[in-house]
C-alpha cells in the first residue's frame, strides 16, 4: 500500500514568477479586484518567489490583504499597497496574526501562555544554523494533565483555522502536526524569544523525548530488563530534568514525564 502511495505521489516543482504572477492576478480579477498601485504585484511576487512553501505563502498574504479590504467597507476594490505595508509584508501578515491568536487564547485562560509556547517550540528544529519548521507527531503533546490536553487541542484547532499550522497523515504513519510556513517559525518574535530564553533546555528536551521513545518500545515490546537499559541513573541531565518538571509540570509531555519519574525511581534504587 505505501509503495502505490509513493507511485501516486505528484511533486510539484516551485512556480516561476510569471505562475506567481498569475496566481496573484487572475482570481483577483475574477471577484473584479485591483491593486493599488498595481506595483504592488510585483512586490508581492519579489517578496516570496524565493521563499520555501511561495504559494501557500502567498494565499495567506492574499487572503489577509482580502480580509483588509473587506474592513474598509468602501466602494474601493482595490488591494492596497498601504494594507500591504500595515500588514508587515509576508512574515508581517504570519506573524502578525500569530499573534492575534495567541493574544485571543491568552485572554480566555492565561494558561494558554506557558501551553502555547510549549507546543511552538516543539514545532522547531533547534540544531543547525537556521531555525525551520519541525513535523511533530500529535502523541508528542499528550500531556499528563487533562486540561492541558484541552488547551493544546483549543489552540491546534484556532491555529489550523487560521492556516498556520496545518495537520496531516502520511500512508501508515501517526497523524502529525506542523507550521505551514518556515516563514511564522522564522520570524515571529514571541517563538523567537521562547526558543532563546529555552535554547539549552530544548537540545536536551529533545535528546529526552528519542530515549523516552527507546524506553516505551523496549516495554511494549515486552523486554522490561532491556528497557530499563534506557532509564537514566547517573545521567546528569536528569538533575536539569527533575528541576524542570518541578517548577512547570506540564513542560515535558505525559512520555517524557514518565521516564523521568521511573529514571528517578530507579536512581533511588541504586
Amino acid at each position: 500500500v505505501r509503495e502505490e502511495w509513493i507511485k501516486a505521489r505528484f511533486v510539484l516543482s516551485p512556480m516561476s514568477q510569471v505562475q506567481l504572477r498569475a496566481a496573484i492576478e487572475l482570481p483577483a480579477a475574477k471577484r473584479v479586484l485591483y491593486f493599488e498601485p498595481h506595483s504592488l504585484v510585483d512586490q508581492l511576487v519579489e517578496d516570496v518567489a524565493q521563499t520555501p512553501g511561495a504559494l501557500p505563502l502567498l494565499s495567506f498574504t492574499l487572503s489577509e490583504l482580502y480580509l483588509r479590504y473587506l474592513a474598509r467597507n468602501s466602494n474601493n476594490r482595490a488591494l492596497s499597497a498601504t494594507d500591504y505595508v500595515s500588514l508587515g509584508g509576508v512574515t508581517g501578515a504570519l506573524t502578525r496574526r500569530a499573534t492575534q491568536e495567541y493574544t485571543a487564547l491568552v485572554a480566555t485562560d492565561a494558561a494558554y501562555e506557558k501551553t502555547i509556547k510549549h507546543v511552538m517550540l516543539r514545532m522547531i528544529a533547534v540544531e543547525g544554523g537556521d531555525l525551520a519548521r519541525r513535523r511533530v507527531p500529535l502523541s508528542e503533546l499528550v500531556y499528563a494533565d487533562r486540561a492541558e490536553n484541552e488547551r493544546v487541542e483549543r489552540f491546534l484547532d484556532a491555529m489550523v483555522a487560521a492556516r498556520l499550522v496545518v495537520r496531516g497523515k502520511e500512508a501508515e504513519q501517526e497523524a502529525y502536526i506542523e507550521p505551514a510556513h518556515d516563514a511564522l517559525v522564522r520570524g515571529w518574535d514571541k517563538l523567537l524569544y521562547w526558543k532563546n530564553q529555552e535554547q539549552e533546555l530544548l537540545v536536551l528536551q529533545r535528546k529526552l523525548m528519542s530515549q523516552a521513545r527507546d524506553w516505551w518500545a523496549a516495554l511494549k515490546g515486552n523486554t522490561p530488563k532491556r528497557a530499563s537499559g534506557f532509564l537514566w541513573n547517573n545521567n546528569p541531565r536528569l538533575d536539569i530534568f527533575k528541576n524542570a518538571i518541578s517548577v512547570d509540570k506540564n513542560w515535558l509531555n505525559q512520555l517524557e514525564r514518565q521516564f523521568v519519574e521511573k529514571s528517578i525511581a530507579r536512581q533511588r534504587q541504586l
